[in-house]
């Protein structure tokens, strides 16, 4: 409820499968939304579902939406630094949607690919995606206002570590 009263009163734009910087105008609100539901280890049912629910949700408050599905490490970061460079122009709001897999270790949250293979601690911190990263693009963005929702699955799909769920974390400066 109250996601949804931030975009009361923004105009309609059309969805853009990408975000093309030379069309875009000033204060457009643009989101990334991530579904990543085709892991190696299964399949997240709702995640699919949930990410063009957001799409359409986004899409019809004025939003253009950048929407990706089931990416690995290297689209990941790919998108993310996209989305930030978008804002970068825009200045407008910025809003981060990501459904599937997420974990944390020692306090920090990471983002899983669908095609990570996590066996020991060191993998978590080569081959997912933090979201302090996140938090310095989007930050180095200086748009108006970010927005991140993380819509991680609460199933750990790794046994080795113990702790479900995701760790409360935020940038620097936000209350």
């Amino acid at each position: 409820v109250y996601i949804l009263s931030l975009f009361m009163g923004l105009a309609a734009t059309p969805l853009f499968a990408g975000c093309h910087l030379k069309s875009l105008k000033k204060k457009v609100p643009i989101a990334l939304v991530i579904a990543n539901s085709q892991y190696r280890g299964g399949t997240l049912r709702q995640s699919l579902n949930d990410a063009k629910a957001m799409k359409k949700l986004l899409t019809s408050n004025g939003f253009h939406v950048i929407f990706k599905t089931n990416l690995n490490e290297k689209a990941m970061n790919k998108a993310t630094y996209q989305f930030s460079e978008c804002l970068k122009v825009t200045r407008g709001v910025g809003l981060f949607y990501f459904t599937g897999y997420g974990m944390q270790l020692k306090g920090r949250n990471y983002l899983l690919p669908v095609d990570v293979d996590i066996r020991d601690k060191a993998d978590v911190e080569f081959d997912t995606f933090p979201i302090r990263k996140l938090f310095r693009r989007l930050s180095a963005a200086k748009n108006r206002l970010n927005i991140i929702i993380l819509d991680a699955s609460h199933k750990n799909p790794y046994p080795i570590f113990d702790r479900r769920g995701l760790a409360r974390e935020s940038p620097t400066g936000s209350g």
